[in-house]
């Protein structure tokens, strides 16, 4: 009985093999832990010859990723826009809404730069 991790008969890999299957690993764009299952290899054995002979230089396809997008406190009570964040010095922070009023946004700076002088 083969021990875990060990080959399989029939699962003895020659250069050509494992080129092959290294390549189509390449192509299929899964881990190489996930195609050595897909096709009933070890990963140990696609390991080692990776190592051996290296990656196969295939055209590298993009691979997208699916990604999700969390809402954070302060974008969900302003619904209207992305707004603005203005960092001063002494750790001040202004958020402006995305309708602000310029000529009120004016007055208030003026009033903190003043403040900081």
């Amino acid at each position: 009985m083969a021990r875990r991790g060990s080959p399989r008969a029939g699962q003895r890999l020659t250069p050509e093999k494992a080129t092959s299957h290294l390549a189509a690993w390449k192509q299929s764009g899964a881990t190489l832990s996930e195609y050595a299952r897909s096709v009933g290899l070890s990963y140990q054995r696609l390991h080692w010859w990776r190592l051996r002979l290296g990656a196969p230089q295939v055209a590298e396809q993009p691979v997208f990723l699916p990604v999700r997008v969390l809402e954070s406190p302060a974008m969900a009570t302003d619904t209207r826009g992305a707004g603005l964040e203005i960092h001063a010095s002494g750790g001040l922070q202004i958020l402006v809404p995305a309708d602000f009023d310029a000529s009120a946004l004016e007055r208030l700076l003026r009033v903190v730069r003043r403040s900081s002088c």
